[in-house]
């Protein structure tokens, strides 16, 4: 009896030890994502958006600088917020890198959430947590692009 009461308390523990699925974005939210190569003229990406729904994506490559301007729904926005509360983000580390590799990569992603402002970046290495805020942001490029 003992034993079942310490396990359910330990699952009531861990279950509100999980940060709550956000369900709006505060007014002044924001997202900046900047990636590419180490070699700048191989292609850069940059993509801002904000709690307005205002959106830009300025794609590098070879020195031809493309720029597009488009809309984002706030659902989203949220989902890019719910990842990043899902893995932590604001408890990251500004800068993850290997220093051992010369040639390469870099990612970044600023949040403004609520007043509180967090950059994390990342040359030539890679954490779980980012990688799952990156993914849910290149979801996000990945669609505007083929969008008409």
């Amino acid at each position: 009896m003992k034993k079942t009461i310490v396990i359910v308390l330990v699952i009531l523990f861990l279950a509100g030890c999980s940060e709550p699925v956000p369900s709006e974005l505060s007014e002044d939210f924001e997202v900046t994502y900047y990636s590419g190569a180490m070699h700048i003229e191989w292609g850069t990406t940059k993509f801002t958006a904000n709690a307005l729904g205002e959106a830009k994506l300025v794609e590098s490559k070879e020195l031809v600088e493309t720029t597009k301007n488009f809309t984002v729904t706030n659902e989203e926005l949220l989902a890019i917020y719910a990842t990043a509360m899902k893995n932590n983000f604001f408890s990251l580390n500004e800068l993850y890198e290997d220093l051992f590799i010369v040639d390469g990569g870099f990612s970044e992603i600023e949040l403004v959430v609520n007043g509180t402002r967090k950059k994390v970046k990342m040359i030539n290495a890679d954490n779980y947590s980012f990688s799952e805020v990156e993914r849910e942001i290149v979801l996000l490029i990945n669609s505007k692009r083929v969008a008409k």
